[in-house]
């Protein structure tokens, strides 16, 4: 059983992970001056965001927040 749990943990928290860093990759562009695909010094998020795009980041970031709850609760013996 706890075998059975840590293996269901393990790939949530690798879904986790792999949220985690694509996000980051929006998080970072946000955040410091980079140059874009074309040169272009000042990133602005705005002009290269459309709205598909920030529905999907939105819902990886509450499906990623709902495992960390999820595993903190596990973890600690908590309610969820």
């Amino acid at each position: 059983m706890v075998d059975q749990q840590l293996d269901e943990w393990a790939n949530r928290l690798m879904r986790l992970t792999a949220i985690a860093e694509r996000l980051e990759a929006h998080l970072s562009r946000a955040r410091y001056v980079m140059e874009d695909e074309t040169g272009e010094t000042l990133w602005v998020p705005a002009e290269h965001y459309f709205d598909a795009d920030s529905a999907a980041a939105l819902n990886e970031a509450h499906e990623a927040l709902q495992i960390a709850r999820e595993f903190a609760a596990w973890w600690f013996g908590l309610e969820a």
